[in-house]
């Protein structure tokens, strides 16, 4: 009804289509919480009945498996820091394996039953599907179904309950492997040490204190390069490293390709993962009023979500990249060139300028590009698949933006530029002069910078 009455007077257009969609996404992941008490005692299954909803059965075949006494990961984390407090190192390692251990299944398992449960939203019964409001109420309450029943069939009677935000961002951060590389060292396992230094240094590149531990584990003798690497790496990153050797060689232009494709599917699989995650993040109460609490949920999903680039785009060796994804499309463009490829190169350079529309570097090459012989026009485009990828993260930092804006329609339809919806490739900028025809020797003038 909030949703409804809060978009009904918007004026037709983006604005009140996104707000509405945005406004109905979020109440149902809201409210598809964990509890199954519903209004005044009735479970939500028993308000479906009561307007004549037939609803699935709720249980899930087999018995129950009885957990509810198992320590979660944030009391194991929170029992491993007493411990390293206390310097039990045997006792720290137990705990913080065991914590990291139900961190990884718990992250893992709930990611699953909610990309599952996505699929629900998708079946609405026939005589629903006119009601707006029973249409919505439906997918809310068939959703919070399916998770709660997936839950139950990975965790069974589990104890869930909010995790204290310092803990959930330091398992985020992998703070929990800064207190293993001491305890580790401590108790005489120089390698497991070491490798838990790497993988902090790798989560958190910029830390000094990591970065010091780093160098000293580096110098002891029996930690080699093969050794010191971190335990948790992610698949794309692997993938990338991978790559940026083939790249490197200066012949393997084909192989390296390949590999960037690799790391570039793997790192879209980690992204909307990372997004997925960010879903019913608690905070702070907002007050009785509804649009309050709202504004503070939408405001810290998407937060969230914006920061997944970050998370995503660190590497063994220290570096964070300004914008990791567009860098791999920088060294796909010459790559798929060396190895003969003008139409993907073009492709992935006009990828990259989706996510910088004026880098001098990659304007010149496309410019370079168009006077390759055979290279048509039409091949100048950026890939449809990443240009939607684009799409929703800046409609999303807009709207993140628009929750400090007074006049919230007019600023978003600035910034929006509503008379293009598709928000497609940015109109390439002029190029003052054009390339000379020794410039046009492409073999010799697309830069190869260092990236």
């Amino acid at each position: 009804t909030y949703c409804i009455d809060s978009t009904i007077s918007l004026s037709p257009g983006t604005f009140s289509r996104v707000m509405s969609v945005l406004c109905l996404r979020f109440l149902l992941l809201f409210f598809a919480a964990e509890s199954s008490v519903g209004f005044q005692g009735f479970s939500p299954f028993d308000m479906m009945r009561l307007q004549g909803i037939e609803v699935p059965g709720m249980t899930s075949e087999g018995e129950e498996i009885d957990t509810s006494s198992i320590a979660t990961y944030d009391e194991l984390y929170t029992d491993a820091v007493a411990a390293y407090d206390q310097q039990s190192w045997t006792e720290t390692i137990r705990l913080m394996e065991k914590a990291l251990a139900d961190y990884e299944a718990v992250s893992e398992g709930l990611q699953t039953c909610k990309t599952q449960c996505n699929d629900s939203l998708d079946h609405v019964p026939a005589p629903l599907r006119d009601d707006v409001e029973y249409s919505y109420f439906h997918a809310i309450l068939t959703r919070s179904q399916c998770v709660r029943r997936c839950k139950r069939n990975k965790f069974g009677n589990r104890a869930w309950s909010d995790v204290p935000k310092d803990v959930a961002q330091a398992f985020e951060r992998r703070l929990p492997y800064m207190y293993l590389q001491l305890a580790y060292f401590k108790a005489g396992e120089t390698i497991k040490a070491a490798q838990s230094a790497a993988t902090y240094l790798y989560y958190n590149p910029d830390d000094e204190l990591a970065v010091s531990n780093a160098k000293y584990y580096e110098s002891l003798p029996d930690v080699t390069k093969d050794v010191f690497k971190p335990v948790d790496m992610m698949s794309h990153m692997e993938l990338f490293d991978e790559a940026v050797a083939l790249y490197d060689s200066g012949e393997k232009w084909a192989e390296a390709a390949v590999s960037f494709e690799k790391s570039l599917a793997e790192y879209v699989i980690e992204w909307k993962r990372c997004r997925l995650a960010c879903e019913g993040r608690s905070v702070e109460p907002a007050g009785p009023h509804l649009d309050n609490l709202l504004g503070k949920q939408v405001a810290a999903m998407l937060e969230c979500r914006r920061a997944c680039a970050n998370r995503l785009g660190s590497n063994r060796r220290g570096r964070v990249y300004d914008n990791f994804f567009a860098e791999i499309f920088h060294y796909l463009q010459f790559a798929y060139y060396k190895a003969g490829d003008s139409k993907l190169a073009v492709e992935c350079a006009m990828t990259y300028l989706l996510y910088r529309p004026g880098e001098e570097v990659m304007l010149k090459n496309v410019e370079l590009y168009r006077g390759l012989e055979g290279v048509k026009e039409e091949y100048f485009v950026p890939r449809e698949d990443i240009v939607s990828k684009f799409n929703i993260e800046k409609t999303e930092s807009e709207l993140l933006r628009l929750t400090a804006e007074p006049d919230v329609e007019a600023q978003f339809r600035k910034n929006m530029a509503e008379d293009d919806p598709n928000l497609k490739i940015p109109v390439e900028p002029e190029i003052e002069t054009p390339p000379t025809e020794e410039e046009k020797t492409v073999e010799e003038e697309i830069d190869k910078t260092e990236l």
